[in-house]
């Protein structure tokens, strides 16, 4: 969490590339941690609509998205270099910019389809109602308890969202 809560930081205070930096470092900490991205892309367009008058505006923007993009790959290949340089095929070759990044997709897509449950041991809104354990598939007014967990996800982050723009 402390990654999240720094980019978080540093983001409301215009450091763009670190707070994307931190954040992906959360992600590959924890992958949940995705949900933190939304709140870092909303600083950034704020940031670019309020300098939208500014001069050199369109090559600051390019410049920023460049910067975010390769400290991004950069973080990831610290991150995941480690666990795949044996299966890299040649030092210094282009897979040492994709690898990383399908390693990362795939352990991800992996990990989203472990969570069958609606709690895992874990004491939240759904242990509370259904108990431990219990399907994300099963139905309340014909929604899947998955889907309903993502409407109220999304509710809540929409709130944290228009809280923001009013910041």
């Amino acid at each position: 969490v402390l990654p999240l809560l720094i980019a978080v930081s540093i983001g409301l205070r215009g450091y763009f590339t670190g707070a994307v930096v931190l954040a992906i470092a959360g992600f590959m900490m924890k992958p949940l941690s995705i949900v933190i991205f939304p709140v870092i892309g909303f600083l950034i367009c704020r940031d670019i609509y309020r300098r939208r008058k500014e001069s050199n505006i369109a090559l600051k923007t390019l410049l920023l998205g460049v910067k975010i993009i390769a400290a991004s790959i950069i973080t990831i290949d610290i991150f995941t270099l480690p666990y795949i340089w044996d299966e890299l095929g040649r030092f210094l070759s282009f897979d040492i910019l994709t690898q990383p990044i399908y390693f990362t997709y795939v352990r991800f897509i992996d990990a989203y389809d472990t969570y069958l449950f609606t709690s895992a041991n874990a004491f939240n809104f759904w242990s509370l109602i259904h108990g431990l354990w219990v399907s994300d598939q099963l139905r309340f007014l014909n929604l899947t308890f998955q889907r309903w967990g993502t409407i109220i996800f999304a509710a809540i982050y929409a709130l944290i969202l228009f809280a923001l723009v009013r910041y």
